[in-house]
C-alpha cells in the first residue's frame, strides 16, 4: 500500500530537485525550516513569495532582475564600454562578489550544443548587437566555460562581432580546464581577468 505524501515529504522532493541539494540536505533544511517557523520558515516563505511574483529577466542584460531594469544595468557608475559576456545569471553573482570588474554583463543562457538542442538563435545575439552598437562597446569580455562547448560558443559570437571595432578577450591564467565560473574562487578569478588575453 502506498502511504500518501505529506507537505513535508512533498516540499523535501521539490527541494532535492535543486542543483547542489541532494536528498540528505533537502530533509534536513525542510525539518529545520518546520521546527524554525518564527525565526526562519516566515521570512523564507515571505521572500520566496517575493520572488514568485516579481522576478523577470533584466530586458538589457538578460540577468535576472525585480524591475525592467537590473540594478547592474541601472548603475550609472558601470562602464558600458565593456561587456562581460557569461553563461547564466549565477555567474555575474560569482564575478560580482569579487568587486574587481567595473562593466557590464550579458547573459548568453546557454551554450552551443548539438546535444542539448542549443542552437544560436537561443542566444540573443541580436539584443547583444544592438547592446554594441549603443554603447560603442570597446571590448567584449568572455567569461564562458573553459569547455568544448564553450569555446565553440565563445568562436561563434566573436565571428558575429567581427564587423565591429572591438577588442574581443577572454580570462587569462588561473582557469582551470572544463571549469564552471561559479566554482572558481575570487582571488584567481580576479587574476584571471586582469590578464585577460585576446581573442585572435
Amino acid at each position: 500500500m502506498i502511504k500518501e505524501k505529506t507537505p513535508l515529504i512533498n516540499l523535501i522532493q521539490t527541494l532535492s530537485k535543486i542543483p547542489g541539494i541532494g536528498q540528505r540536505s533537502a530533509v534536513r533544511a525542510v525539518y529545520h525550516l518546520a521546527m524554525n517557523r518564527d525565526d526562519v520558515l516566515v521570512p523564507f516563505s515571505n521572500q520566496i513569495e517575493y520572488i514568485k511574483d516579481n522576478v523577470q529577466k533584466c530586458s538589457r542584460c538578460l540577468n535576472i532582475s525585480f524591475s525592467h531594469l537590473c540594478a547592474i544595468c541601472c548603475d550609472e557608475k558601470r562602464d558600458k564600454q565593456f561587456i562581460c559576456i557569461v553563461e547564466k545569471p549565477q555567474d555575474i553573482h560569482a564575478i560580482e562578489k569579487g568587486q574587481f570588474y567595473r562593466g557590464t554583463y550579458f547573459v548568453i543562457q546557454g551554450l552551443l550544443s548539438a546535444f542539448n538542442g542549443i542552437t544560436p538563435e537561443h542566444l540573443s545575439l541580436d539584443k547583444l548587437i544592438s547592446r554594441v552598437k549603443e554603447d560603442d562597446v570597446k571590448e567584449i569580455i568572455f567569461a564562458l566555460p573553459a569547455t568544448q562547448d564553450g569555446r565553440t560558443t565563445l568562436h561563434y559570437i566573436s565571428d558575429r562581432l567581427s564587423g565591429f571595432n572591438l577588442t574581443v578577450t577572454m580570462p587569462a591564467q588561473g582557469m582551470p580546464l572544463g571549469s564552471d565560473i561559479d566554482f572558481i574562487d575570487q582571488g584567481t578569478m580576479a587574476t584571471a581577468f586582469r590578464s585577460r588575453i585576446h581573442i585572435e
